[in-house]
């Protein structure tokens, strides 16, 4: 599917172009990479939430309860390219606390995610 292949394109670049802008130190790249990882593991789990409308139901209000798949697209697709974008305009030592919150606050979400039977599969 173009959209799977543009998102996975999407998610592979952004370290590069980071390494394009002010200089990101290897700490930024590898949280920025954590981050993208991680929200692309949700993102896998969200599609499979609006799979299984009878087993599960998604908790995140802006999506509501059972999102569309074009939805989540654009969701997290539009979620991706704003987390870098604001990675990169932020100077240190912002830009290291933002990329390290954001991974403190996906990571409960993915693991109680995986918690429920929800994996990673695309």
């Amino acid at each position: 599917e173009m959209k799977k292949v543009l998102f996975l394109l999407l998610f592979l670049i952004f370290p590069l172009i980071a390494n394009a802008g002010d200089k990101w130190s290897k700490t930024n790249i590898s949280l920025e990479v954590a981050y993208q990882t991680l929200h692309l593991v949700d993102f896998s789990q969200t599609l499979q939430i609006a799979e299984q409308p009878e087993k599960y139901h998604e908790k995140n209000p802006i999506l509501g309860k059972y999102p569309p798949r074009e939805m989540a697209y654009a969701y997290f697709i539009g979620g991706a390219i704003l987390h870098f974008a604001v990675s990169y305009f932020l100077p240190e030592p912002y830009r290291t606390a933002w990329q390290s919150s954001t991974i403190i606050i996906q990571l409960p979400i993915v693991g109680g995610n995986f918690q429920l039977g929800l994996g990673f599969k695309f």
